[in-house]
């Protein structure tokens, strides 16, 4: 079933004048996809799951798209743009504007490498260069200044928009790319990968809706360049474990000559494995605590909450495989009832984003979808919108766009519409 639903949303993508990148097909086709995978059970920590353990796992995904097809209703009676017209209009930003997007990134690049120099200066190493990467990049941060060197995100999405969308090759061009790669090898220095996985996903939005700048050439390029940083990263922080990842402790059912799809495989399926045991052995619910993470971190209880309550992140797992699909935080908070309305309401959010974009053309509404594609797409391994970090990085990107290039009301013409 799910391989069928799969094959149907890579035709329907396939189609001439079909939008491969909206949320209905993203998300049917990650989730699907997934789905299919887990139902091998390669490996000896996956289990059968149990029919309350489907039942839990999809209500959360059918709630999801039940909000989408809420603004697809609603923007129903509405011309949308075509994807070219978007690209035109976003390419057609006049040059004040962008001046002052430029701006608006040096300011915020300023503020990253100060805070980036203040935290190593305090924490006294980089955790690159420790002789326990692996346990550095974990022990490395202070709270406060982090939060600002963790804004690489929007960042480097600033840096790429404006290289994206100006016209004009010249020195200006030239100081986003120094920005851009500056930030990019200095936040390596902390062996994080995630932010870069996601942040990749932004521009891959943004540049498919802003600009013309992908060919399938260059996106194949540019992504084995991207899955070798990714890999470099990791294998300097965990050199002293690899053998915990290879073939044999992930107790995989197929022959050792596939063994390098060990990995790929066990980050993809664990997730949904991790849900599927969790749901059945929760006995309570922590009402809250998950969904409203990044508010309790901001105040500074989030870790007092977590021992208050004896909340064990951990206790659920039978790997060492960690992280659960984006909706079990929600079913650990609320139950069912968090199942059914949380995603829904995120599926709306994320549909009117779209529709939006659709609809007026406004590079804001580019940028505020960029961020929900990167949602959907990692929404089978975690849910950033809860962790503070990922809602400082969008609350600056809507701030920059909203006050600093704010395109106003623009002016469509009959020729743009695409129903």
């Amino acid at each position: 079933i799910s391989l069928i639903i799969l094959l149907i949303v890579i035709f329907l993508s396939l189609k001439k004048g079909n939008d491969m990148f909206s949320p209905g097909k993203a998300f049917l086709g990650v989730w699907s996809f997934c789905i299919f995978l887990t139902e091998f059970k390669f490996s000896g920590f996956q289990h059968q799951w149990s029919t309350y353990s489907w039942f839990v796992l999809l209500l959360g995904l059918f709630s999801f798209l039940v909000g989408i097809f809420i603004t697809h209703v609603i923007f129903f009676d509405k011309p949308l743009l075509s994807i070219s017209s978007i690209r035109e209009r976003s390419l057609s930003i006049n040059e004040s504007t962008l001046k002052k997007l430029l701006y608006a990134t040096v300011i915020l690049f300023l503020l990253y490498i100060i805070s980036f120099t203040v935290e190593v200066l305090i924490e006294g190493f980089v955790p690159i260069f420790s002789a326990r990467p692996d346990k550095a990049r974990v022990e490395f941060g202070l709270f406060g200044i982090h939060l600002l060197v963790n804004l690489q995100i929007a960042l480097t999405f600033l840096a790429i928009e404006y290289i994206a969308l100006t016209k004009k090759d010249n020195y200006k061009k030239k100081l986003a790319w120094g920005i851009f790669f500056i930030t990019v090898l200095t936040f390596a220095f902390l062996l994080q990968r995630f932010n870069f996985f996601f942040g990749g996903l932004m521009i891959l939005a943004l540049l498919f809706y802003a600009s013309r700048a992908l060919t399938f050439k260059r996106v194949v390029v540019i992504g084995l360049f991207f899955s070798g940083f990714l890999w470099g990263i990791k294998s300097i922080r965990l050199s002293r474990y690899v053998s915990e990842f290879n073939y044999a402790i992930s107790k995989m059912r197929f022959g050792k000559e596939y063994a390098i799809f060990t990995e790929p495989y066990m980050y993809i399926t664990m997730n949904l494995e991790n849900m599927a045991h969790a749901v059945d052995q929760l006995d309570r619910y922590v009402y809250g605590v998950q969904t409203f993470d990044w508010i309790y971190a901001l105040s500074g209880i989030k870790h007092w909450m977590a021992d208050y309550f004896h909340i064990d992140h951990r206790e659920f797992l039978t790997s060492g495989y960690s992280t659960f699909p984006f909706h079990w935080y929600y079913y650990w908070d609320f139950g069912l009832l968090g199942v059914v309305l949380l995603p829904l309401l995120s599926g709306l959010v994320i549909g009117i984003c779209y529709y939006m974009m659709r609809y007026t053309a406004q590079i804001k509404w580019v940028v505020l979808y960029s961020v929900c594609y990167s949602l959907i797409v990692i929404s089978f391994f975690t849910n950033p919108i809860l962790l503070l970090n990922f809602v400082s990085n969008i609350f600056v990107l809507w701030f920059v766009h909203h006050f600093f290039v704010n395109q106003g009301n623009v002016q469509l013409k009959v020729k743009d519409w695409h129903t």
